[in-house]
Order: structure tokens, then sequence, then C-alpha cells
């Protein structure tokens, strides 16, 4: 069993959420090892988390650097370049579009004609249980590795269609070897309206919503992930109204 490259973020379930001390370290530093995507991701939280630190929380134009929303054509990801005079890290995304924006500034990323130049969740999660359109669905959770895409697509009464997110790290927190079924607390980073337990979104009353870190609860039976819940400390989501799947993209 992998352990969490992250553990020290994480506690019992039961303290889980009301435990952590959340700060704009909660995560470990990308390193080397990590994919390319995951770096630019960590440094965007940790850029706008710093600026907030020091009361910076819009740019010259007087607008929030860390938003969440938009439309096609009006995303952006922004990173601070220290060679040019008021450059600030800054997200303008929802979650499938945070993805894309990162990819393309990562890798040069084209989305694939088939799912069209900005991929909604349901497009990211189908790509990946497909294993299809540059993207590969993991056997196994515990085969998770970190910056691997976390896609859940909503077919329950709800005005969002799905949610995407990238895995930082897991630690688990029950096992049932009888039905072989355990509990995961996922650290995750993503781009969304709400926040999940110990969510870095939650440090500074000027940025409640955006790109940041948090923590969601994971369930699995023999290795294969059934259910998900938004928090740790909430209940799971139906595995057949919102189905989760893991991927990668091949880069």
């Amino acid at each position: 069993m992998r352990t969490s490259l992250i553990a020290s973020a994480f506690v019992a379930i039961a303290a889980i959420s009301s435990s952590i001390a959340v700060s704009g370290n909660v995560a470990k530093k990308a390193t080397s090892t990590d994919p390319l995507h995951l770096t630019l991701a960590n440094e965007l939280v940790d850029g706008i988390l710093a600026q907030a630190a020091n009361g910076e929380t819009e740019d010259a134009s007087g607008t929030l650097t860390n938003r969440y929303g938009g439309a096609v054509g009006s995303y952006y990801i922004t990173f601070a370049d220290a060679n040019v005079e008021g450059s600030m890290y800054s997200n303008f995304t929802r979650c499938a579009p945070f993805l894309t924006q990162l990819f393309k500034a990562a890798y040069g990323w084209t989305p694939p004609t088939a799912i069209g130049n900005s991929p909604d969740p349901k497009k990211y999660y189908n790509s990946i249980v497909d294993n299809k359109n540059g993207f590969s669905k993991r056997a196994k959770f515990t085969d998770w590795q970190p910056g691997d895409i976390l896609a859940s697509p909503y077919y329950d009464p709800n005005p969002n269609i799905g949610h995407v997110m990238l895995i930082l790290g897991a630690q688990e927190i029950s096992n049932n070897a009888e039905t072989k079924t355990r509990e995961y607390a996922v650290q995750v980073l993503d781009s969304s309206s709400d926040q999940h337990s110990s969510d870095t979104r939650t440090l500074f009353g000027s940025l409640p919503k955006g790109v940041g870190r948090g923590v969601i609860k994971v369930k699995t039976v023999d290795d294969q992930i059934t259910q998900w819940a938004w928090k740790v400390t909430n209940s799971y989501y139906s595995g057949k109204d919102r189905p989760l799947a893991i991927g990668k993209i091949n880069q």
C-alpha cells in the first residue's frame, strides 16, 4: 500500500475537517519527479496564496486574482514573472477549463477534436474510462500517482454537470478486510465554487472560490472506486448518480 506523499496533511477521519490547520503549505511542494502540470498547479496555488497573504488579492485593473466562473474563450491562468513588473499569479476558470488551461500551459496541449476545445467533466470522464483522446484509466485506485485526474459526471438533478480534480495524496482511513472495502482521505487540487474539507480557499475572505487545495473522501471495493464525497464528513454520493474515475493524461 502506497503511503501518502503528503501524509502530514491528514489526520483520522473523525477529526480531519476540524483539526487540520489549513495553510498555504498544506500540500507538499511539487518536486522534479512530479508531472509538469502538477508542478505548475502547485506553483499557481502557492503564488495566489502568497499574494493574498501580502494583501494582494486584485490585479492592477482591480480584478480578483482568484475567481471561479467564466465561459469558453474567457478562461485563463497566469503565472507571475519576476522580470515583468506588475506580473501576478491569477486564475479565472471552472473545474474542467482549469485542467485544460493547465495542460495547455504545461504541454502546449490541444484537446482532440472529439472532445472539443474546452472539454467538460463528462468528456474528461469518458476519455479516461474509455482510454482515449490522450487519457488512460488507472487499473486500481492504489495505482494513483500525484497529478492524476479524478473525474465525476453528474447524472442527478444538479445545475452542474460534473467535477474534475487533480489528486495530490491519499491516506487510508478505514479498512474492512471481509468486504474488501476501504475509505481514503484524498487531497485534491481543483478550481471550485465550493470548499472541500481543510480547504485553502477558506484562508482569505476575499478568496472563497477559485483554485485551491482541499480534502475529499473516496470509497473503494476490491481497489475499485465505488463512491466519493465532497468532504470527509459528508455522506457519499450515489455511485450511479456521480461515478468517479481516476486516470492520467498521456504526456
